[in-house]
């Protein structure tokens, strides 16, 4: 179930272009409400990888999919630094997409009809490894490279005022996760902005998950019987343990 929230201008945040002042725009979905803020004159698109990862493409107004690449030669400047943006290249980004990046991390700018683009790609690309059952190769060659800044203040206020981190918080810590199943198993992947140890819960089950890098963790469960199962995941955060949204998985 999506909501879409009423748009608010976003006063001196200018788009990247310098065309006009950004328009905030949130939509909700299963309770997570998804942030990003567009341009009414290019109709371009600024948001961070948290929320640019979550967006669907049936978020994305479809006037965005008839479009083709804005080609004025503009230098796009963040509108939180003003540091002039980069292009962004990666396996995750589509050749034919352009993507502009923040050198300091505020956040990406997709021209007009790219944000659409990268979307229909990236969930071309999931459902493909979901569909063959393939764990993915590396999360970075679907994903947008996290913010660590979101998770930083998220553990400042923590430490400043003693408050349980929310789990809004959670939500942009947990970058990605994903269950691929295949007969009688499942294959969980997750992958954390920051460092840390996750563990899975399935009921009374529980497991440290498998990780090198403690960014990427995955677990390999087998001998399931058919049916639904919840599960979540908690991580150590400033000296306490926060527990992530419900996932959910089936097995034929």
């Amino acid at each position: 179930m999506v909501g879409v929230l009423p748009e608010v201008s976003l006063p001196g945040m200018r788009c990247p272009n310098d065309d006009a002042d950004l328009i905030e725009q949130k939509k909700t979905r299963r309770g997570l409400t998804i942030s990003y803020a567009t341009c009414p004159t290019c109709h371009g698109h600024w948001l961070d990888a948290f929320n640019a990862n979550y967006l669907k493409t049936e978020d994305i107004e479809r006037s965005q999919a008839a479009f083709e690449i804005e080609t004025k030669p503009n230098h796009p400047v963040c509108p939180t630094c003003q540091e002039q943006l980069r292009i962004y290249h990666g396996e995750n980004i589509p050749p034919d997409t352009r993507v502009w990046r923040c050198p300091n991390n505020h956040g990406y700018f997709f021209p007009q009809a790219q944000l659409f683009a990268f979307k229909k790609a990236q969930e071309a690309k999931l459902s493909y490894f979901k569909l063959w059952n393939i764990p993915l190769p590396q999360v970075s060659s679907v994903l947008l490279a996290s913010i660590a800044l979101i998770v930083t203040i998220g553990l400042v206020t923590t430490y400043l005022y003693g408050q349980q981190t929310t789990l809004l918080e959670a939500r942009h810590i947990v970058q990605y996760q994903e269950a691929f199943v295949s007969h009688q198993s499942a294959n969980i992947v997750l992958t954390t902005s920051s460092p840390t140890e996750v563990t899975l819960h399935i009921g009374e089950y529980e497991q440290v998950m498998q990780t090198k890098d403690n960014l990427l963790h995955t677990l390999f469960l087998t001998n399931l019987a058919s049916g639904t199962y919840e599960y979540y995941v908690t991580f150590p955060v400033a000296g306490k343990i926060i527990r992530s949204d419900p996932y959910t998985f089936f097995v034929p």
